[in-house]
């Protein structure tokens, strides 16, 4: 199911997206740089410094969540626009609300605190981390358009490959055809099934 392009997607890319906007949110919150400046790690004696640090882990686990949803989102498609294409699945779509009902339980629910090692924050620090969603969902759609691009050029080879099978044709798992050409998953597993 996975290959060494799943990995670097993963891990190498999209990941360190997320890692970057985690921090970036991290120290959104007030008076967080000027305690680690100041005090480092920790430990944190003063229960007020304490209070804005674990606001800002609460911060990073916010913002993962955000990127968790950016990311799912991008992935639905290798190559076709979600403007295009929508967000069609269902299960997916209720996945997405739950993970967002979790997390915000997490950040407001004082019976999570204490598991979660989360606090309370202000509206205004929940609602930054949704940037993050929403540059990691622009940063892939120009990279769809790219690969789009570099494909009706006939130049996608050099980074998708195309496996060509013994009798020299194309495997269609590996081949360049554009997402565009399922209209839902439905005629793309119908397609894989009935080749």
């Amino acid at each position: 199911l996975a290959d060494w392009g799943v990995g670097v997607y993963s891990y190498c890319y999209v990941g360190m997206m997320q890692c970057f906007f985690c921090w970036v949110m991290f120290f959104q919150v007030p008076n967080l740089v000027d305690i680690w400046k100041e005090q480092g790690t920790g430990p944190y004696h003063d229960p007020a410094v304490h209070h804005t640090v674990v606001q800002g882990k609460t911060m990073y686990y916010w913002t993962l969540v955000m990127g968790q949803i950016a990311a799912a989102m991008s992935t639905t498609t290798e190559r076709q626009s979600l403007l295009s294409y929508g967000l069609p699945n269902m299960w997916l779509n209720l996945a997405f609300l739950f993970e967002v009902v979790l997390g915000l339980f997490s950040i407001y629910a004082a019976c999570m605190h204490s598991p979660f090692d989360t606090e309370t924050m202000p509206r205004s620090l929940v609602l930054k981390p949704v940037a993050a969603l929403v540059c990691i969902v622009v940063v892939e759609e120009c990279r769809k358009y790219i690969f789009r691009s570099l494909e009706e050029q006939g130049m996608c080879e050099w980074c998708l490959g195309k496996n060509t099978v013994g009798d020299g044709s194309s495997s269609e798992e590996d081949s360049c055809e554009d997402d565009d050409n399922y209209d839902s998953e439905e005629d793309l597993l119908k397609q894989k099934l009935n080749p």
